[in-house]
């Protein structure tokens, strides 16, 4: 006895066209909703494209690829009665822009009497079988028992300047200081002023180096020297000037 085998999916059709062999070669899926035109509720008509000339072999597939193609087909009907031009489906819906050659659509699309929004049912005409486009169900992600990561905490906490740390400060803010008493010391040189202006310089700042700081904005420094060299100049972090010896032979 030879072993059989069971298939859960009918085969793929082989290739080529509908229109030729009546291979239905889409995906999509419809339910069978009854005997006669597609109609909305209360039997309203709906607008449609219709394809004629069509054969046994045919005619059902040739609308339902097409209705799989148009993203607004609500379904289609088929037409069994061959009125002398073959027969025929029809799709239903609001537009179809892909189906023009060969598609007509009766004046239906601006008729007023074809206001239906939807398939609800048939008409119950002999020969025709009415077919609803079922939509698939979009795919989500499981949720059940889902509960999101809390986001990680950031906690703020204040804490004081340690003594180390203010100690550490200090030193570099009198590096500062002596950083810029050299660069006064070498720039009263340069003006040539006497050596009584250095020394008082050098007086001011040692008194002073503990007590002030420098700091990051506009300082002032005034120096009042007597002798033959008194002066005054400002630094600034935006622009230095040269400083300008008052009672010296050269300014």
């Amino acid at each position: 006895m030879l072993p059989t085998t069971t298939t859960m999916f009918p085969p793929k059709p082989p290739p080529g066209k509908c229109v030729d062999d009546g291979f239905y070669r889409g995906d999509g899926t419809y339910d069978k909703i009854g005997d006669g035109l597609c109609v909305d509720e209360g039997k309203v008509a709906i607008s449609f494209k219709k394809r004629r000339e069509l054969s046994k072999k045919n005619f059902e597939c040739i609308c339902k690829e097409a209705c799989d193609s148009e993203p607004g087909c609500m379904g289609y009907s088929t037409n069994a009665n061959d009125d002398g031009q073959g027969l025929a489906c029809r799709v239903y819906g609001k537009a179809f822009p892909t189906l023009v050659d060969r598609w007509l659509d009766l004046g239906s699309m601006k008729s007023p009497m074809y206001k239906g929004e939807k398939i609800v049912g048939a008409d119950g005409e002999k020969g025709m079988v009415c077919f609803r486009r079922i939509t698939k169900p979009a795919i989500f992600m499981q949720m059940d028992n889902f509960i999101p990561e809390a986001p990680p905490q950031i906690s703020l906490i204040a804490r004081q300047t340690s003594t180390a740390e203010l100690l550490e400060w200090q030193r570099e803010q009198l590096g500062r200081c002596r950083e810029q008493q050299g660069a006064m010391l070498s720039l009263l040189q340069q003006r040539g002023c006497s050596k009584s202006a250095s020394t008082g310089l050098k007086q001011l700042a040692r008194g002073s180096a503990t007590n002030l700081m420098p700091n990051e904005s506009n300082a002032i420094v005034q120096i009042a020297i007597s002798g033959n060299c008194r002066r005054r100049f400002a630094t600034s972090p935006r622009r230095h000037l040269l400083p300008r010896c008052h009672h010296c032979h050269r300014a």
